[in-house]
């Protein structure tokens, strides 16, 4: 196996320098989100459609995140045993399946079972995916890597927001589809395209030495810290597409509108995610997610004072900052605190977070914006945001005195 030590190689820019493997699930990532309507739209369908209550809403979109969470253990487990290919296959054609049938039912338990089984096999993959791109990027590259994929994961959005939104006024049950088709589709490329990544160590391990015992990513506590961090923002980003759409909804939006709005978000990502490594470079990354945390809270508060397309507008422009920093900081710290032995665990760790917060967003955003309105969901957004900056900056040291065991560790 090839070693960890860290070496005073300068970040490279741009595009050139990555590794085939990497483009080619660059590639699947961007036909596979382009088609992912329903991520989207779910609430929406639920409710104009279906005529189904916040509350319930709630209920299926809470029960899409439990499926979530189930769906990242496993997946993080198979990662490291089965495969990290084998395991972005099979989710994904399970996934096409699982699609496929949701657009036909209509009863609520036969919808709650689907979204369940939805979500375990969709987030599956995520683990995997994460854990072969941490394989696959030296450590120069990596928060270029994950901002070209992030890139590439919002102009997808942007395109499916965009389109869904119109798609949805004509027939629904085309999203669905569309949606699963795609996800077969990169079950297609990665089967074809992408060779394995993991590598299994011999007993003695390379050399006859064996790597030490990773502790497990929760009872890693710089890990840990990261992961609290992470639900803390998962679940404000998840009122982004659970309770933002119902909120716009009652104000007499049409789903176009809420589509206009999704797909702003993921313009300025395309528009400026290219030009974060240069701003982060040198930068401690868990500074930068403490910023970010409170820019993000700070955006969704402003929906409290929304009336229009515009104000709406503006918040998706603050909070989308905030993201646009967020996110390949933390993949990339992220990938720093997982031992190379467990990288498929502490990656689903880091997705359980975000599992965590599509399940607990929709019930309790459900929830407060029924009984208390949504003046107070916003505030509590504020809130949550404030709360994980400061999180972020009370663990700088612990995390990295971690990196820097794990580095003498890898040498």
């Amino acid at each position: 196996m090839t070693s960890d030590v860290e070496t005073p190689i300068q970040p490279r820019s741009g595009v050139r320098g990555l590794p085939g493997t990497f483009w080619w699930l660059w590639f699947g990532l961007l036909v596979n989100r382009a088609g992912g309507f329903i991520a989207l739209l779910l609430a929406f369908y639920l409710s104009a459609r279906l005529h189904y209550s916040a509350t319930l809403v709630g209920l299926v979109l809470g029960t899409l995140g439990l499926g979530g969470v189930i769906g990242v253990l496993v997946g993080g487990r198979l990662a490291d045993s089965w495969g990290r290919r084998a395991t972005i296959v099979a989710a994904n054609l399970s996934a096409g399946a699982a699609l496929l049938t949701l657009g036909s039912a209509r009863a609520v338990w036969q919808i709650l079972v689907i979204v369940l089984v939805l979500g375990v096999v969709q987030n599956m993959q995520h683990p995997a995916y994460s854990a072969m791109l941490i394989d696959i990027l030296p450590k120069e590259d990596r928060v270029r890597g994950f901002s070209l994929n992030y890139w590439a994961l919002n102009l997808a959005i942007t395109c499916s927001a965009a389109l869904g939104g119109l798609l949805a006024g004509f027939d629904f049950h085309l999203l669905f589809v569309i949606d699963g088709c795609t996800s077969l589709a990169m079950a297609v490329i990665v089967l074809l395209r992408v060779p394995e990544t993991l590598h299994r160590e011999s007993p003695g391990g390379s050399g006859g030495a064996e790597r030490p015992r990773a502790p497990g990513p929760l009872r890693d506590s710089a890990f840990l810290s990261l992961v609290v961090t992470a639900t803390l923002c998962g679940l404000l980003f998840a009122q982004y597409t659970s309770t933002l759409p119902l909120v716009m909804q009652r104000s007499g939006f049409p789903p176009s509108a809420y589509g206009i709005v999704a797909a702003l978000n993921g313009l300025l990502i395309v528009a400026g995610q290219l030009l974060v490594p240069r701003l982060l470079r040198q930068r401690d990354p868990s500074r930068v997610l403490a910023l970010a945390a409170a820019i993000i809270g700070l955006g969704f508060w402003l929906n409290a004072w929304a009336f229009d397309l515009w104000s709406y507008s503006l918040s998706v422009v603050v909070w989308t900052f905030g993201e646009m920093l967020y996110s390949p900081s933390a993949a990339s710290l992220s990938a720093e605190l997982s031992p190379v032995t467990a990288r498929g665990r502490y990656q689903a760790a880091m997705g359980l977070s975000w599992s965590l917060g599509g399940l607990l967003a929709p019930l309790t955003g459900g929830l407060v914006l029924d009984r208390l309105g949504a003046g107070t969901l916003w505030s509590c957004c504020l809130l949550i945001g404030l709360c994980a900056s400061s999180l972020n900056l009370l663990t700088v040291r612990l995390r990295r005195e971690r990196i820097a065991v794990l580095a003498r560790e890898a040498a």
